[in-house]
């Protein structure tokens, strides 16, 4: 007998019994690959030799031409299943002798394990087993302490039992078909998930209930945080890290909610980029309502915070305006009657000064009053050019030419510890404004940036074309896009602070020592720039110094030349008729007897209505019209136009103290058109109405004309 060869245990001698693991050599009869695969790593470890089969009818070929001692069977299978190999082995008798072990992972009842042994079945196992589970039960069936039966039932009975099998393959056969159907259903859910997972702006993710332990992060994490999702993954901590310092206590105390939390955030990237960050988590509980997970999504909401603080910066900048607007109505208001109040003053003291000798300590007291009111007259051209109030002459302008001219007046008031640097760019786009009061703005600027550096340092006036766009305009108020001159002011003085910016244009604040300034140099700036249709804006740092940028639009044509003034002419007289009108009583008598002793014939209006009617009944050439712009029920302009049209030739001479808002189409006269600021002074009424009869051009940048 060969060493390898079966022998029934009924007929074996006890001392022919095979010594325990022997080498022998075991057919495998499983459609898995991978059962296939397992059970060669458990029984190739004892020297057997292993033979596969995928199914019944496989292994009765194997067994036609390979001397098998032990076949392991799986209990469904296509073609021929477990059962069914048994029933073959048991009926030939070249095999009935070979033990059939059952190994199956599918659940079986008490009736069907006595069905396989009923067929002759040596052992029956279920998966997952030992491999010492599968070595006993091998060398069990070898021994004949799990004898081979091989009962023969009749026919009848075997086709019971035949069908009985078929039935319980056809059940299995169905399960395994609705538990593929549920596993391609769960991939296909699966692949939902992930391609919304992965397409999602918002980060998704899944954590333990403590959220100590990340389960889940999509892939926008990546994006968002700059980190990978690996990282988070491997130190699900790290997330708490990124949060911003200040903001990182709010946000661990809103996760540890029980009941779900939103907070807002803001997270550090590892670039140095700061973002906002909207999370929001829910918890997941089980059928006991127990928490066994956090469920949630992060949003990057950084664009919507930066439009909530434009937003925010822009109702500021709003409110700023609006109270400008109004505290420059009053200024507006107050300046306008002054200015009445100031021509009277003035005007009287002047007059009563040249009835006196100057050696009497009249003469003198007179001038101081005189000195005073010009002092005050300042003060109220600052009010009023705060509040866009005053009347422009505006031409086409080249702004180079402006600060080349002025530069040499202020390199003598800035004095030798400050530096004056210009630069100009060479092809300047032309801009619309009134030549003095840019040559006030600059002076202003200046006088400003040298009080800032009381050590020295340096003071720079550039020019520049740009371009204000959409995104600028938005952040700005009452600024609309196009295209600009830059008019840049810079120092390198001790700069201020935000709290200091905030208040710099408004009337009267001044950080200056008391009685050292008028707190009205800077809000002039901000209301000349806005009447020529501006913008002005300001940045400074502390230490740093200060630049001032002021945008005006530009403009087409030829720009005026500058002319410097010269020394102020003797009044002279005339034989002239000129009709005043003025409906401040005081101002039009004292215009009269300005004007009387240097010979003119004077008519006298106190309103447009009276000039008309005046016009129509007087029979002579009247020369010059010298009327207020704005006064009630006919404005001015009206007048003069309604009157040039019944008199050709007649001159015009507008006087005001400022222009209201009532009246805003008149508070910029046309270019050419000529003008003299209320207060005047009798030396300069009287100059000024002789260079309009003569028909002499105004000098632009001349003071005292």
């Amino acid at each position: 007998m060969s060493e390898n060869q079966v022998v029934p245990a009924s007929s074996q001698p006890q001392s022919a019994v095979q010594p325990q693991r022997a080498q022998l050599s075991i057919l495998i009869v499983d459609d898995d690959a991978g059962n296939q695969k397992l059970m060669h790593a458990v029984l190739e470890t004892e020297g057997h030799t292993i033979f596969d089969a995928a199914d019944g009818a496989e292994a009765l070929s194997v067994l036609s031409h390979r001397k098998i001692d032990v076949i392991v069977s799986e209990i469904l299978m296509p073609k021929m299943d477990g059962y069914s190999l048994c029933y073959e082995l048991r009926k030939d008798a070249r095999f009935k002798a070979i033990p059939l072990i059952i190994c199956s992972n599918t659940y079986v009842s008490a009736s069907d394990k006595r069905l396989a042994l009923d067929l002759g079945v040596s052992a029956f196992l279920a998966k997952p087993l030992s491999p010492s589970a599968l070595g006993d039960a091998i060398q069990a069936a070898l021994t004949g302490k799990a004898p081979i039966r091989a009962k023969m039932e009749s026919p009848e009975e075997l086709e019971v039992i035949r069908e009985y099998s078929h039935r319980l393959i056809k059940t299995i056969e169905e399960d395994r078909i609705e538990l593929s159907r549920r596993t391609e259903q769960l991939r296909a859910s699966e692949e939902r998930f992930r391609q919304i997972a992965e397409n999602i702006h918002e980060v998704f993710w899944i954590a333990s209930p403590d959220m100590g332990k990340l389960i889940y992060v999509s892939p926008a994490y990546e994006d968002i945080w700059g980190c990978t999702c690996k990282s988070l993954c491997e130190k699900p901590e790290s997330w708490f890290d990124s949060i911003h310092s200040e903001d990182r206590t709010q946000a661990r105390a809103a996760v540890r909610g029980e009941h779900g939390f939103s907070v807002e955030y803001r997270i550090l990237r590892p670039d140095g980029e700061l973002r906002w960050i909207l999370a929001r988590g829910w918890p997941v509980r089980d059928k006991a309502g127990q928490v066994y997970r956090m469920a949630g999504i992060a949003t990057d909401i950084t664009e919507r915070k930066q439009a909530e603080e434009t937003l925010q910066k822009t109702e500021a900048q709003l409110r700023q305006v609006q109270k400008m607007e109004a505290v420059g109505q009053l200024a507006g208001g107050v300046a306008h009657d002054f200015n009445n109040l100031l021509t009277v003053i003035m005007g009287r003291t002047e007059l009563m000064m040249s009835r006196v000798k100057p050696d009497e300590r009249m003469w003198h007291e007179l001038e101081l009053v005189h000195k005073t009111g010009a002092r005050a007259a300042a003060l109220t051209r600052q009010l009023l050019a705060f509040s866009r109030q005053q009347v422009l002459q505006p031409v086409v302008l080249d702004l180079n030419a402006v600060v080349s001219e002025i530069g040499k007046m202020l390199r003598r008031m800035l004095g030798e510890d400050i530096g004056l640097v210009t630069v100009l760019e060479p092809k300047l786009r032309m801009v619309k404004a009134d030549p003095t009061q840019v040559e006030q703005v600059l002076m202003n600027l200046a006088v400003n940036a040298r009080d800032a550096m009381p050590g020295g340092g340096k003071l720079t006036i550039e020019t520049s074309n740009t371009r204000l766009d959409e995104s600028y305009c938005r952040s700005h108020p009452n600024v609309k896009p196009g295209h600009y001159v830059l008019l840049a002011v810079s120092d390198t003085g001790c700069g201020m602070d935000a709290e200091t910016q905030s208040h710099i244009f408004e009337p009267f604040f001044t950080t200056k020592e008391q009685g050292k300034g008028t707190g009205l140099g800077l809000s002039t700036v901000y209301g000349i720039v806005k009447q020529s249709g501006g913008n002005t804006e300001v940045y400074s740092e502390l230490k740093k110094g200060t630049t001032f940028k002021i945008y005006l639009p530009f403009a087409e044509g030829v720009p005026q030349p500058l002319l410097s003034g010269e020394g102020l002419p003797a009044v002279r007289g005339g034989q002239e008729t000129i009709l005043v009108v003025e409906d401040e009583e005081s101002v039009r008598e004292l215009v009269g007897e300005m004007l009387g002793p240097h010979g003119y014939t004077v008519l006298m209006a106190r309103s447009g209505r009276e000039a008309l009617q005046t016009c129509k009944q007087y029979e002579g050439p009247i020369h010059l019209l010298l009327t207020d712009v704005v006064m009630p029920e006919m404005s001015g302009l009206q007048l003069a136009q309604d009157l040039g049209r019944r008199r050709p030739l007649l001159k015009v001479l507008f006087m005001s103290g400022y222009a209201t808002h009532a009246a805003a189409n008149h508070s910029i006269l046309e270019p050419g058109a000529d003008y003299i600021q209320k207060p005047f002074t009798p030396g300069k009424l009287g100059r000024k109405v002789r260079q309009v009869l003569d028909g002499v051009q105004s000098t632009l940048l001349a003071s005292g004309s």
